[in-house]
């Protein structure tokens, strides 16, 4: 989707627009890893040039970085426990999320999701609530991604 330069959409100022350049450093970090498959690695530099324009709404579109850890044992209800732990950025219809959930199985096989971060920036120019939502610096989520191994358990490994 492609907008022109004066539409409907918000441009980030200086701050928010360096904040956001972070997230370069999530991209090159997801498509490094042992299990990104090469279309991944092939769209990183196109994902990448997304972020460094993300105060020109002409260039926008939709796009979705994410590093995810399952457990397939528990996630079929055998067992109980994390299941899918999962960190993700995405822009889609000019809102960018950043996230990091685990989900959840517990005793009586019902699933319950735990948010550890949530970041939304509203780029619409016209919105009723807040536009910047961070519950904590973007570097944090980073970190913790980066940190992914820290997870990992006997099951908790795809």
């Amino acid at each position: 989707m492609s907008h022109n330069a004066d539409s409907e959409y918000w441009v980030p100022d200086s701050e928010t627009y360096n904040q956001l350049q972070k997230l370069k450093k999530f991209v090159d970090f997801v498509v490094c890893l042992p299990d990104a498959y090469e279309l991944h690695k092939q769209n990183a530099d196109k994902i990448k040039e997304l972020i460094e324009t993300i105060n020109q709404p002409e260039t926008f579109k939709d796009w979705r970085v994410c590093l995810d850890i399952t457990d397939w044992n528990v996630q079929v209800g055998n067992g109980t426990g994390i299941y899918w732990k999962k960190w993700s950025v995405y822009f889609e219809l000019g809102k960018l999320e950043i996230e990091s959930t685990d989900e959840i199985l517990d005793e009586q096989k019902f699933s319950e999701t735990y948010q550890n971060y949530y970041g939304c920036i509203y780029f619409e120019k016209d919105i009723k609530g807040e536009r910047i939502y961070l519950d904590t610096d973007i570097d944090e989520f980073i970190a913790d991604a980066m940190n992914y191994e820290s997870y990992l358990t006997e099951g908790l490994k795809y």
